[in-house]
């Protein structure tokens, strides 16, 4: 199927191709700023940023539950983690306890990475500055 949409687009006029490409950024956008998305935006454009205790104590909750998060729903990360104990970490300052990643341990082993069934993700790779693009 995709290479006969690539034949189609590569003997499409000029014309025909940008309207492909600007259908297709819709249905990615679509995709991307769904749900609750907006809330958020709409929230974090409004705040007020000028209490840094308050804003630390929040990225320190959010980092915990991203943690936990991870640890809790991830083959990898549950692995990776084996022998550390995520209750000593207690903040931002504490991520030097963690092992640090290296990303071809993380292609190696991206099949194990997630934390939702692929049923319900939305597929993406990234750049490949690198040379290699990662699914995710």
């Amino acid at each position: 199927m995709k290479q006969l949409i690539t034949f189609i687009y590569n003997h499409s006029p000029v014309w025909f191709q940008n309207f492909i490409i600007s259908y297709y950024g819709k249905i990615i956008y679509k995709q991307r700023y769904t749900g609750d998305y907006f809330q958020f935006y709409n929230h974090y454009k409004n705040k007020k940023y000028d209490d840094l205790n308050s804003e630390s104590e929040l990225q320190n909750q959010e980092f915990i539950k991203l943690l936990n998060h991870a640890v809790s729903r991830s083959p990898f990360y549950r692995d990776f983690y084996k022998n550390i104990d995520i209750d000593q970490v207690k903040s931002m300052g504490d991520i030097n306890k963690l092992p640090v990643l290296e990303k071809e341990t993380l292609r190696a082993n991206i099949d194990k990475v997630y934390t939702i069934d692929d049923k319900d993700a939305v597929t993406s790779f990234t750049g490949g500055t690198t040379g290699k693009s990662l699914k995710v």
